[in-house]
C-alpha cells in the first residue's frame, strides 16, 4: 500500500494545524480548539472502520465524576489483548499444541476488541480462530482415526487386496506411515495459515493501538483544561 507523494504526506500533517488557526482564528477557546480536533479525530477512526458504534457508546460513559473513564477502559483493553496475544504466541510454540486452547485466547481477544468497539481488531480475530478451529478439528480426527476399528478395517480390506496382481507390496506399516505424512503435510499447511492470523492479528492490534493511543493522549489535554476552566 503506498504512502502517497511527499506533498500529500506534507498537506494531511498541516491539516491539524490548519484547523487549530481556522478555531484560534473564529474566537475559538482551547478546550473547544481541542474538542473539534477530538472529534475530528473521532470521525476519522469510524471512516476508517478503527472503532464501531461500539465506541460511540463507551465515549458516552464519560461524566464529571469520572472524565478519564475511556482513557482507562482503553488502557485496560491495550494491557489484556497483549497479555493474551503473549500467551497465544508462547503455547503455539509448544511441540504439542493444544489448539482448542488457542482457539479459546482468540476468542476472547475478540470479546475484548468487541466491548471496546476496535473494529479491524475483532474481525482479525474470526480469521484465528477458524485457524484454530481447523487445527484442532484435523488433529481430533486424526486421532480418532488411528484409534478407531474402522482403520483396522481399512487396512484389512488392502490386505485383502494383495491377491490383486496389481497391487502395490506395502505392509500396514507402510500404510500408516504414508497416512501420518499425510496428515502431517495438511497439518503443516493448516499451521501456516495460523501463523498468519497470528501475525495479522498482531499487526492489526498494533495498529489500532497506535490510532487510539493518539485519541487517548488528546483526550487527557481536554481533561486537563476542563480541570482548569473549574478552577
Amino acid at each position: 500500500m503506498g504512502t502517497g507523494s511527499p506533498c500529500s504526506v506534507q498537506r494531511n500533517l498541516w491539516e491539524p494545524y490548519k484547523l487549530l488557526l481556522f478555531h484560534a482564528e473564529a474566537g475559538w477557546g482551547p478546550l473547544d480548539m481541542f474538542g473539534g480536533l477530538l472529534q475530528g479525530y473521532v470521525q476519522s477512526l469510524f471512516d476508517e472502520g478503527v472503532v464501531n458504534n461500539q465506541f460511540s457508546q463507551i465515549q458516552t460513559l464519560k461524566s464529571m465524576e469520572q472524565p478519564d473513564i475511556v482513557v482507562q477502559l482503553i488502557d485496560t483493553y491495550f494491557v489484556d489483548v497483549e497479555i493474551i496475544l503473549s500467551e497465544l504466541t508462547s503455547y503455539s510454540d509448544f511441540p504439542n499444541v493444544d489448539f482448542s486452547k488457542l482457539a479459546l485466547l482468540a476468542d476472547k481477544v475478540k470479546e475484548k476488541s468487541s466491548c471496546i468497539g476496535a473494529e479491524h481488531v475483532r474481525l482479525a480475530c474470526d480469521e484465528l480462530i477458524q485457524a484454530s478451529d481447523q487445527m484442532h478439528k484435523q488433529k481430533y480426527e486424526f486421532s480418532l482415526q488411528l484409534a478407531s476399528a474402522n482403520l483396522k478395517s481399512l487396512f484389512d480390506e488392502i490386505s485383502e487386496e494383495e491377491k490383486s496382481p496389481t497391487r502395490l507390496a506395502c505392509s500396514d506399516e507402510d500404510y500408516r506411515k504414508i497416512l501420518y505424512d499425510v496428515v502431517l503435510l495438511l497439518s503443516h499447511c493448516h499451521l501456516q495459515s495460523f501463523f498468519r492470523a497470528l501475525s495479522f492479528t498482531k499487526n492489526e492490534f498494533t495498529r489500532t493501538r497506535k490510532k487510539l493511543e493518539a485519541y487517548a493522549r488528546m483526550e487527557h489535554k481536554i481533561i486537563r483544561l476542563e480541570s482548569r476552566q473549574r478552577r
